[in-house]
């Protein structure tokens, strides 16, 4: 916009009082020279209009740590190349100096938004198009990624993850030049970065290798596309033999491990794992393996054993001893009265793969009895576990009487108090009623827990995390630890009690400070929902 300052000719002067001229021409001249200001200023460019090009940076990073070795359980092949793709165009190869971060840059014109799309693998795929990835001779380690351009700004980036399943097998027994294989049902040839999902038609895969290793050693590792569910798996060491329900995931890492020296002359015990981090954490899913949609009746595990529970049940397990309890994707919602998981002596583990519920209607859902510790663990906070009590029980912990220690790490809970007639209360997770509750811990865990009231009054609460509450009179509790990087969310009944710490009525309040009663490390954090 060009703006013109136009004064009146020497003529318009003429005759005029030179006061009164004063008074009328400056305040004109005034207004056109902030006028004349304002006009240059639209002169000046703000940045690039719509229309015009400009150029975008475009930076993307593996979600893990990549090594430079050949695979194997704790290695993985280097990501040596990264395709970016927009929209339904030609891949372009971007740059990078360190087989983990990609970069590149190219002109778009600003006012039309665009999708990008991304692949980093080891070299082994074939890139013609990112619609349609297909894999070579063998199966490599590859990521993907999307980001979206929004038509204005200078820069994109995104975080890429892993979308192959990585398998480790190894053996407990010496092998000495023996052939090993192993049968994965369902996989898949090629992988579409734009709909993130997995293209071709399932088929059997067979890794065979010729192996010598020691006891613990690891026979081999490889990759696969497969899609996330429970396989039945062949493996062939001399003689063959299934392995049932084994648990695969992109992104994630199998690991089976059993004495394979005796297997060409009986069945043996194979344990399989899987974990959300490349790097593995041990979870025992031995050959004890309980259908849980099979029972017609409670189960009970008496020993110090492993098992594996798939499936769901309106039956209780009731455990003794100190076994480790796999939850694999399983329900246990018992709907006639008692505990969902009734602990009644010993120190058993609870491990949790995938999303596990456990309820009762008239009892916690994990009852573990005074004196006797339960610890409750996943391989990552994408292992969920919802536990809730009814009439009175805890989510995980008390049920009418005096509970004991309860460990939860590296996983996710959401667990729910209860109340029975309006008067008897528990924690989320902690105590039932005026019944004490032992020590309660949470290790590098995502909780969210849920306390109980007595309906819209209020006047009677339990924390989300702590003691019960009967009437007027509190449970007790002991220590409460948060610790390592754990994120808690905690929603009390009502007012009268704390968050985490003691239950509470209108006519004992709970009165902690701030409303939480719990030792908390810097490192974690709580948060109240009401």
């Amino acid at each position: 916009m060009k703006c013109k300052l136009i004064l009146p000719p020497p003529y318009c002067l003429t005759g005029v009082n030179k006061f009164a001229l004063c008074r009328l021409f400056f305040p004109m001249l005034l207004v056109s020279v902030l006028l004349l200001a304002s006009c240059h200023s639209d002169d000046t460019p703000i940045g690039p209009e719509p229309g015009e090009q400009q150029t975008v940076t475009i930076t993307v990073s593996a979600s893990e740590e990549m090594r430079t070795r050949t695979v194997s359980e704790t290695e993985d092949n280097a990501l040596t190349r990264c395709y970016m793709q927009i929209d339904d165009g030609t891949p372009v190869q971007m740059t990078t100096t360190d087989n983990k971060n990609f970069t590149t840059s190219t002109t778009l014109t600003i006012g039309e938004s665009c999708n990008f799309y991304f692949w980093a693998d080891d070299g082994s795929y074939t890139v013609n198009g990112l619609a349609a990835v297909t894999e070579g001779s063998t199966t490599g380690i590859a990521y993907a990624g999307s980001a979206s351009w929004d038509g204005s700004s200078s820069s994109v980036s995104a975080e890429l993850k892993l979308v192959v399943s990585k398998v480790t097998l190894k053996t407990t027994i010496a092998l000495s030049g023996a052939s090993v294989s192993l049968t994965i049902p369902a996989t898949y040839s090629g992988y579409n970065v734009a709909s993130g999902s997995l293209t071709g038609s399932a088929t059997s895969y067979t890794h065979t290798q010729t192996v010598t290793t020691g006891a613990d050693g690891e026979v081999f590792s490889f990759y696969v596309l497969t899609a996330e569910g429970e396989q039945d798996l062949t493996l062939t060491c001399g003689k063959s033999m299934t392995v049932s329900k084994v648990p695969f995931a992109p992104g994630r890492h199998t690991v089976l491990s059993g004495d394979l020296a005796s297997l060409a002359t009986q069945n043996v015990d194979i344990s399989a794992d899987i974990s959300d981090s490349w790097d593995k954490q041990e979870i025992d899913m031995s050959a004890t393996v309980v259908d849980l949609s099979a029972l017609t009746g409670d189960y009970t595990i008496s020993d110090n054993g492993s098992y594996r529970l798939t499936g769901s049940t309106t039956h209780a397990v009731k455990i003794s001893g100190s076994p480790t309890v796999t939850l694999q994707n399983a329900g246990i919602n018992v709907n006639s009265g008692g505990n969902a998981i009734d602990i009644t002596s010993g120190s058993p583990t609870i491990q949790v793969v995938g999303n596990c519920n456990v309820s009762s209607n008239n009892g916690a859902g994990i009852f573990i009895a005074q004196g006797n510790t339960v610890t409750i663990t996943g391989g990552s906070r994408e292992d969920v576990l919802t536990a809730q009590g009814g009439n009175g029980g805890s989510g995980i912990g008390g049920n009418h009487t005096t509970c004991g220690n309860i460990e939860i790490s590296n996983m996710t809970v959401h667990a729910h108090g209860s109340n029975e007639n309006g008067e008897f209360l528990s924690a989320g997770i902690g105590g039932s009623g005026n019944y004490g509750c032992g020590t309660i811990t949470i290790d590098n865990a995502t909780i969210f827990a849920y306390g109980a009231s007595d309906g819209a009054a209020g006047n009677m609460s339990t924390p989300g995390i702590g003691g019960g509450l009967y009437g007027n009179t509190e449970g007790t509790y002991s220590p409460i630890t948060i610790r390592n990087n754990s994120q808690v969310s905690v929603q009390r009944g009502s007012s009268r009690s704390d968050y985490i710490g003691s239950g509470g009525s209108t006519m004992n309040p709970a009165n902690s400070p701030e409303g939480i009663d719990a030792t908390v490390d810097e490192s974690s954090t709580v948060r109240k929902l009401n």
